[in-house]
């Protein structure tokens, strides 16, 4: 038996896009001028926080099974968007609706981590290892959103025993 902390970071630029639909005529018969959606870069970062208890199974002297699971919590920074702005165009009929980003949603859930760890070990202390595993949570939102976060993970790397 053991146990653990993983700590993992992810940070990616996102899209936020606005459209707008309307009837193309107005009540008069008039055909309104067309209205264009527009997306603005938005950031996205996670940090979670894994904690984990490990039951390792030897299978031969040289080759290791580890099964582990336990509680996360995923630290949620997203941009928020405030409002919604329809701009006129300069030089041709129509107007162009573009999402206006105020600040951003910093919020902490829980969720839960599991998985397993081939390892084979080259002498008694040192060894390599492929790890999968799986990680997830959502965050919900005003108005209904959610984000998922988390996913399946696969690592490999040095296993060292002491």
């Amino acid at each position: 038996m053991s146990a653990g902390l993983v700590v993992s970071v992810h940070a990616a630029p996102g899209t936020v896009r606005a459209d707008a639909q309307r009837r193309n005529f107005g009540p008069s018969g008039d055909e309104r001028p067309p209205i264009y959606g527009s997306e603005v870069t938005v950031e996205h970062r996670r940090i979670a926080y894994h904690t984990r208890l490990a039951w390792t199974v030897p299978i031969t002297d040289r080759f290791d099974v580890a099964f582990f699971a336990g509680p996360s919590v995923f630290s949620v920074r997203h941009a928020r968007v405030a409002d919604v702005a329809m701009t006129p165009l300069e030089f041709v009929p129509g107007h162009v609706v573009s999402p206006a980003v105020s600040g951003a949603m910093t919020r902490g859930v829980p969720g839960l981590n599991y998985g397993f760890d081939f390892i084979v070990h080259a002498n008694d202390r040192v060894g390599v290892g492929i790890q999968s595993s799986y990680t997830g949570s959502t965050l919900s939102g005003g108005n209904e959103s959610r984000l998922t976060v988390g996913g399946a993970h696969l690592g490999l790397g040095a296993r060292f025993r002491f």
